[in-house]
């Protein structure tokens, strides 16, 4: 198979599998897959590939976000202790991110109790791999193991080692920063009786308001929380018709939303640039991967108050 030549289109129709990709199968059913390696495409073909690849992983992550944090704020709102729950899930994941499951007989599951996570023995080591070496040890990730859209070798309900892991990392980030703003809502302790009704139905709708967040578009990978995206929604409509182009737009707004930690610290130009365009459409020339800083007066201070009147509300 080594001098035998393939194409792009031949690994992303299924007509050949990937020596990296996951394979789940029965050989029955389907017959045995064409094995490859790389050194049966070309650079040309290869690279094709590979940002393929880093398109479904992104999509492929995105997806499952979008599960788990719905999930998480659906169990949470009708939880009857709220604050328990929270605490356990974000106990359960460091868990998980920590390399703390217990494992035997080919299972890994968590050692706090009635969380009901669990992991085969195999599945659990490609998580740690990915957590070690790309998270921990600064090793640029690679998507080898993303299979074609259009294989019939892998099941595409299962989700990958890779993404599963970094969902953990970010529903981490996210929970903290959930858990954080939810606190602001709680009564304080040594409130007046007669008052006690008012400010719980007070809280009863703030915390409403945190637990159904606009999610549309919302991707935890880069915003802090629900809160945090609404933030930069509003931004985003007040400087609609003040700027010339979508570069200078965005330019702005990442660099003051990141200044105010709305943003994570640790992202790139490059990645928000993506997924700017993306999800909401920016029109942003291709050859634009890092945004320039010239804001004006105008525009800064038009950021400032909306910022001002949005941190008074939280």
């Amino acid at each position: 198979m080594a001098n035998t030549l393939y194409t792009f289109n031949d690994w992303y129709e299924g007509k050949v599998v990937l020596i990296f990709s996951r394979r789940e199968f029965n050989s029955k059913e389907v017959g045995k897959p064409t094995i490859v390696s790389w050194e049966n495409f070309n650079e040309t073909e290869k690279a094709k590939i590979e940002k393929t690849q880093e398109i479904l992983f992104e999509e492929m992550l995105k997806e499952r976000l979008e599960i788990t944090t719905q999930d998480f704020l659906t169990k949470c709102k009708s939880s009857m202790f709220p604050d328990v729950f929270i605490d356990r899930e974000f106990r359960s994941l460091s868990a998980l991110w920590n390399n703390k499951f217990r494992c035997s007989g080919g299972i890994c599951y968590s050692p706090i109790d009635s969380d009901n996570r669990t992991f085969d023995d195999t599945y659990y080591q490609e998580m740690m791999i990915h957590r070690t070496e790309c998270f921990i040890n600064g090793v640029k990730a690679k998507y080898d193991a993303v299979p074609s859209p259009k294989s019939i070798y892998h099941d595409k309900n299962r989700v990958l080692p890779e993404v599963m892991i970094t969902t953990v990392y970010q529903m981490l980030r996210f929970i903290k920063s959930f858990k954080s703003k939810r606190q602001s809502f709680s009564p304080t302790s040594g409130q007046k009786k007669e008052n006690t009704l008012d400010h719980s139905n007070i809280e009863r709708t703030e915390e409403s308001n945190q637990l159904n967040p606009t999610l549309d578009g919302f991707d935890a990978r880069f915003f802090c929380g629900a809160n945090e995206y609404n933030l930069f929604l509003e931004c985003k409509s007040a400087l609609k018709s003040r700027t010339d182009s979508d570069v200078a737009k965005y330019s702005l707004i990442f660099n003051f939303l990141k200044k105010e930690s709305v943003i994570h610290s640790d992202v790139k130009h490059k990645s928000f640039i993506a997924y700017l365009k993306k999800e909401h459409n920016a029109n942003i020339p291709d050859k634009c991967e890092k945004f320039p800083y010239q804001p004006s007066e105008n525009d800064a201070n038009t950021l400032k108050a909306v910022f001002k009147a949005w941190k008074s509300k939280h």
